[in-house]
């Protein structure tokens, strides 16, 4: 009798792992927008308007941010690994990997050289000045490696909120973005 069953009970021992790791991961496709009344941001950053659009295609997510008047865009692959990407902070390294239903990257970034030019008060050769849009105490930043910063993305069960919480430092020797917390509505 027990013969009989042993091949159903060796596939159900077998398959609930390999089920449990192909969870289904939220879609965080779509554009979204900063509700800063949600929001919980220091009170040194200001952002009039942030609208994020996120496409996800394959393994890849992508964001591209409109912050006031600047744009920024990147990319993450949640394969766990370190991935790389040049932008105008200077090279970033990010992982990402979803842990659950949350979207989880840790980030640092190799800040490009940025040396004075001739073109006046905070005019510099690098592709960066510092930190994120919304600053308004804008100062060149050292070359070199940032301390690594973690950033969780999740959604609300109805997919109509997604939440970015920001654990670490973006300045160097300081913890400056240790509790934002950004909100986003679906639009």
């Amino acid at each position: 009798m027990l013969r009989r069953y042993l091949p159903a009970m060796a596939f159900a021992i077998l398959a609930v792992p390999l089920l449990a790791q192909t969870a289904t991961v939220p879609n965080l496709s779509g554009t979204w927008v900063l509700d800063a009344a949600k929001s919980k941001l220091p009170a040194d950053v200001h952002i009039g308007s942030q609208k994020i659009a996120i496409t996800c295609s394959g393994k890849a997510i992508r964001l591209h941010f409109t912050t006031d008047r600047s744009q920024s865009t990147v990319t993450y692959i949640p394969d766990g690994k370190d991935h790389s990407q040049l932008g105008l902070d200077g090279e970033t390294h990010s992982k990402a990997q979803w842990k659950d239903s949350v979207l989880t990257v840790e980030s640092s970034v190799n800040h490009l050289e940025n040396e004075p030019t001739s073109g006046g008060p905070g005019q510099y050769s690098g592709r960066q000045m510092t930190s994120s849009p919304g600053y308004n105490n804008y100062q060149p930043m050292m070359a070199g490696a940032s301390p690594t910063k973690q950033e969780l993305w999740s959604l609300s069960p109805d997919g109509r909120v997604l939440t970015r919480v920001w654990v670490g430092s973006n300045r160097p020797g300081t913890n400056v973005f240790s509790d934002l917390i950004f909100v986003y509505d679906k639009q």
